[in-house]
């Protein structure tokens, strides 16, 4: 008996340590499996999935959506050459392919409800972005083996198109959405933003989709978007007059398609592990026609600041 109980608690170890490798060397075992098969990795590619630094643009270098634009999305890669790596994001969704998740990495939202001590907008030329000072604790995202690997709430903001019809960067079953609400965190012990995105498990985004309707406007997105209308315009809201993450996803009951991938924008840094609701929400049409209102880098408008989807490349989506 006691043989058969060690050999178990054997085959329970080994179970857990491959669990909590599998997804951090995910990408290094696709490219390899690639190059095996003799399919075409560029080189670039090659050396760049293990680089340890990100390179970020500078003011001199600037990234656009626009064909006229310094460097459009199709030429981000001359760049920044992880743009075109194997696992980038957006990429179209079908959640019909998706795996069943069986709690390999569950998501735990925790204190969505906390409301911040500020609330500041700022245009940013490229999105609008939400960020939040809190108390002593504030949201965080845990997942993992038991939870235990914590990611911090950095920001939110915002991907939407020129009219109603379209505007988000992930598609579902190649369908696009009017809106994408993109909520940033990163892995509490690599310390900040910055230093997570050199890391293949360094941030979760955690994304909805929203398709515009008839609805009433909602003050999160209209009250506030006019004092911010031109780029590095910013705005504060104190205490109570904030809003919680909960504001922003309405309930935590939801189910997320996850994947491995990268920050849409410069420089493409493959470090984001996506969980994507599977449920679009409603947007106002006066909601989308205040996104529209802002206006980008250059004196236009910012609208059309989506990436095209990327090429999945052997990637598994998985659902729960």
């Amino acid at each position: 008996m006691g043989k058969l109980i060690s050999a178990i608690f054997l085959l329970n170890a080994i179970f857990v340590i491959a669990l909590a490798l599998t997804e951090e060397e995910e990408y290094q075992m696709l490219v390899q499996q690639m190059a095996t098969e003799g399919a075409d990795v560029p080189q670039d590619v090659v050396e760049t999935a293990s680089l340890a630094a990100a390179e970020h643009p500078t003011e001199e270098v600037t990234y656009g959506y626009d064909e006229d634009s310094q460097y459009p999305p199709y030429l981000w890669s001359e760049k920044w050459p992880t743009c075109k790596g194997l696992r980038q994001s957006p990429i179209n969704l079908t959640p019909a392919t998706c795996k069943l998740d069986y709690s390999r990495h569950p998501l735990k939202l925790n204190r969505f409800y906390t409301v911040p001590t500020t609330t500041t907008i700022t245009n940013l030329g490229h999105t609008v972005q939400f960020s939040f000072t809190f108390g002593k604790y504030g949201p965080t995202v845990t997942r993992g083996i038991l939870n235990k690997k914590t990611y911090l709430f950095a920001q939110a903001h915002f991907h939407f198109g020129r009219t109603d019809d379209i505007g988000s960067e992930h598609t579902i079953d190649s369908k696009s959405a009017s809106l994408e609400q993109h909520l940033v965190f990163y892995k509490a012990e690599y310390g900040d933003v910055m230093t997570a995105s050199e890391h293949s498990d360094g941030l979760i985004v955690v994304a909805t989709l929203f398709q515009a309707t008839d609805n009433v406007a909602n003050k999160i997105y209209t009250e506030n978007l006019g004092q911010v209308l031109q780029p590095g315009d910013s705005f504060t809201l104190n205490g109570a007059k904030g809003y919680s993450l909960l504001n922003f996803i309405e309930t935590q009951n939801v189910k997320h398609i996850r994947y491995s991938g990268s920050l849409t924008t410069p420089p493409c840094s493959e470090s984001v592990t996506w969980y994507i609701s599977t449920s679009v929400r409603p947007i106002s049409h006066a909601d989308l026609a205040a996104f529209r209102a802002l206006f980008g880098e250059h004196g236009e408008p910012m609208a059309g600041d989506t990436r095209p989807t990327q090429l999945t490349n052997g990637r598994v989506c998985y659902m729960r």
